[in-house]
């Protein structure tokens, strides 16, 4: 990490101030379509998700974020879930309801929801430098 001395002004001003929160553990994608799945479906999705995670007070920890297509057509709503990637597919209330509490609250992922994208699909998020 930088040291506090070495970062820009603006930088130093954001971390003073307050506003600089340490990122969410874990990151869901969800593509609501239309590709993969009908508008409403992935807007069902998407409103569920939305409402379970602020049920449960955990928009600092969890961050969701929502995506148009990974081009994995037929599966959707299909998510992904950093750090991993894990990718979910076919995600309708009942099976977001098992990866929210098992995967991003308790960290394990449901592997009888997961799935191996083809390998010319792009991840929402570069994957990181290796060493």
């Amino acid at each position: 990490m930088t040291p506090p001395s070495d970062l820009p002004w603006w930088a130093r001003w954001f971390r003073r101030s307050g506003r600089a929160k340490s990122p969410p553990a874990r990151r869901l994608y969800l593509c609501t379509g239309p590709n993969c799945c009908t508008r409403e479906e992935g807007l069902a999705a998407w409103c569920h998700l939305e409402r379970r995670l602020g049920e449960a007070g955990l928009g600092a920890q969890i961050r969701a974020q929502r995506a148009e297509c990974f081009n994995v057509c037929g599966d959707g709503p299909v998510g992904v879930v950093f750090p991993g990637p894990t990718w979910y597919g076919r995600l309708n209330p009942r099976r977001l309801d098992r990866v929210i509490e098992a995967h991003l609250i308790g960290g394990r992922p449901v592997v009888s929801l997961a799935f191996t994208p083809p390998a010319d699909v792009r991840s929402p998020e570069p994957s990181a430098p290796e060493a």
